[in-house]
């Protein structure tokens, strides 16, 4: 197990690069960011920390059976494979970005936050990662932590998360205000190509798992 300091430094810079790594929660706050801005882009983000948190907090808890439920697994991995295509096909199919004086004036689309969330949440394999990370800190439920331990450790993520929102969303801000509507267009496409991918990629891995839960 990781000492204080080192776990609490550890934990900050893995929820960090975790939150950045290129995935379906950035591409849909890419996506919804080059129509609504740096305002629909943070909400994503902000949706995607609360599920981002709550796995992590399971995890600290103590999951085993949760996390090695092959029901809930398929349940849920099916859910986000749904919403990821669908976001995919809106992004491809979308008309084009409108012109800048438009965009300036442009609405915030409903249903941001609550897109990040549903986007975190539907992704099973997230609890796996965390539930491995916490049994090789050593901070699983009934082993060597104490119960002052997890609340820091999960507000160490939180800080991280939300960092990483902030400064994802000022980027795509930025570079809305900044881009000519082809580059704004060609960006929302590659992001649905993107969302298309992670949906597949993960109706692969769900086929995997069925499969897998059909072996007797």
């Amino acid at each position: 197990m990781l000492d204080g300091g080192s776990l609490h430094a550890a934990a900050l810079w893995l929820m960090i690069a975790y939150c950045a790594a290129p995935g379906a929660v950035n591409a849909e706050s890419l996506r919804r960011g080059l129509r609504g801005g740096f305002t629909s882009a943070i909400l994503v983000q902000f949706g995607a920390v609360a599920g981002r948190v709550l796995w992590a907090g399971i995890a600290l808890a103590g999951t085993e059976a949760f996390a090695g439920s092959g029901p809930v697994h398929v349940g849920l991995a099916s859910l986000g494979t749904f919403m990821l295509l669908r976001a995919s096909w809106h992004a491809l199919v979308a008309p084009a970005i409108v012109d800048l004086p438009a965009r300036r004036e442009c609405a915030v689309r409903h249903g941001d936050f609550t897109a990040g969330l549903l986007i975190s949440l539907t992704n099973p394999f997230a609890l796996v990662f965390w539930t491995g990370v916490v049994g090789a800190s050593g901070l699983e439920a009934g082993g060597s932590w104490d119960v002052h331990t997890a609340p820091i450790i999960l507000a160490t993520l939180v800080v991280a998360a939300l960092v990483w929102s902030v400064v994802a969303a000022a980027a795509i801000g930025w570079g809305r205000r900044a881009a000519r509507c082809g580059t704004l267009r060609m960006a929302e496409v590659a992001a649905g190509l993107g969302l298309g991918l992670f949906g597949v990629q993960m109706l692969w891995e769900t086929a995997g798992l069925v499969r897998t839960l059909a072996v007797p």
